[in-house]
């Protein structure tokens, strides 16, 4: 093991990183590369990408310990971290990727770090593909060897009773959001997989470490969930510290709603309360402006949508499609009076620590 002066090398494997963001999964995984980076921690991401979308590997940033590495996913799959997104292929072309494979096996990782279930498959493509490239004894340097696809060994990516994955290092699961909450049929045993192939397994509530415990432990398994309660993260800190002592009250009209649409987190409930304001005449009286964050696609984004026009009808309603940087948020959030956070229940709630930190209050339904 490296000793603490050097760092641990950390293979830091994500489906959504750097390349098109849209979700807090991707926001808080490129938070916690840099945090190691920052660390003195050498740490190598490998991310998804859409397909056709220009992406650039190497060093991230002025961070020269921090690589990261995409592989093209079906741009149709692009934009969900469900059942749909594209976690075969990730894996798939991890594996099949002769220059990544040479690259892991150089970098020598102590850790394999991965975010949410579709890690596993990505994080076994590339071991076995490691493997078979040191069993012909070929070093990193130059040369195609030839690395059989991982579509010839199904197991790699097909949801099955996990024995012990043989990786490359240690797997630690981070579980940003548990999928077997709301779908168990669909998501129980790839996760019940993640849990098992793991030395250590991070959540992110205490709600969420007694639910994977109860119900995604293997019988007799030892290894326990730690609560890692996630921080402001620190591009919005940064940000959030400059314009604390500038910004004019005074100039805050909007009521917004910053989530993903997604019937997890409830966002019709503020469709419901937009009408209901705009019904009492709420919004032309004080002067407040409605708006929906609303960068998610899929038809029932597209029903949120429609819905929040039909209830903003007559007001100044704002729609903003685009996913919103640190630099975003900032622009956002001083001009917040009221942010409402929609759903009961929320692991982690995001979008709350943000808005507070540009002095935002946040209002939700009663929940846990």
């Amino acid at each position: 093991a490296p000793s603490p002066v050097n760092g641990l090398r950390v293979l830091f494997i994500t489906l959504e990183f750097r390349t098109g963001s849209f979700s807090g999964n991707g926001v808080y995984a490129q938070s916690q590369a840099r945090a190691l980076a920052k660390s003195g921690h050498r740490v190598y991401v490998v991310c998804g990408s859409p397909a056709g979308r220009t992406h650039e590997g190497g060093a991230e940033g002025d961070q020269k310990n921090l690589i990261v590495t995409a592989v093209s996913v079906p741009r149709d799959t692009w934009g969900r971290l469900d059942a749909g997104c594209g976690w075969r292929e990730f894996a798939v072309g991890a594996g099949e990727d002769v220059a990544l494979v040479r690259a892991i096996a150089a970098f020598k990782p102590d850790v394999v770090l991965g975010v949410d279930w579709s890690s596993l498959p990505c994080a076994k493509s590339l071991s076995e593909s490691v493997e078979r490239l040191q069993l012909r004894g070929e070093d990193t340097g130059t040369g195609s060897p030839v690395i059989a696809s991982p579509e010839d060994d199904q197991s790699e990516v097909t949801p099955e009773p996990e024995k012990n994955a043989h990786l490359i290092a240690p797997f630690v699961y981070s579980n940003l959001r548990v999928f077997t909450r709301s779908d168990s049929e669909t998501y129980r045993l790839l996760e019940q997989n993640a849990v098992a192939a793991a030395h250590g397994v991070l959540a992110l509530c205490v709600d969420d470490a007694d639910f994977i415990t109860n119900n995604l432990h293997p019988p007799g398994l030892a290894v326990m969930p730690r609560v890692v309660l996630p921080p402001l993260r620190e591009d919005v800190r940064l940000l959030a510290t400059e314009v604390r002592r500038t910004e004019n009250d005074a100039n805050r009209t909007y009521l917004t709603c910053v989530v993903r649409l997604s019937p997890e987190k409830e966002p019709e409930r503020f469709v419901s309360l937009v009408a209901e304001l705009n019904r009492r005449g709420v919004f032309a009286k004080h002067a407040v402006v409605p708006v929906l964050c609303a960068s998610t696609d899929g038809a029932y984004a597209d029903g949120i949508r429609t819905g929040f026009g039909e209830a903003a009808e007559g007001t100044e309603g704002l729609v903003i499609n685009e996913f919103l940087d640190a630099h975003g948020l900032r622009s956002l959030y001083t001009k917040t009076i009221l942010n409402f956070h929609p759903c009961a229940k929320d692991a982690y709630g995001m979008t709350i620590v943000e808005a507070g930190a540009f002095s935002a209050p946040s209002i939700g339904p009663r929940g846990g």
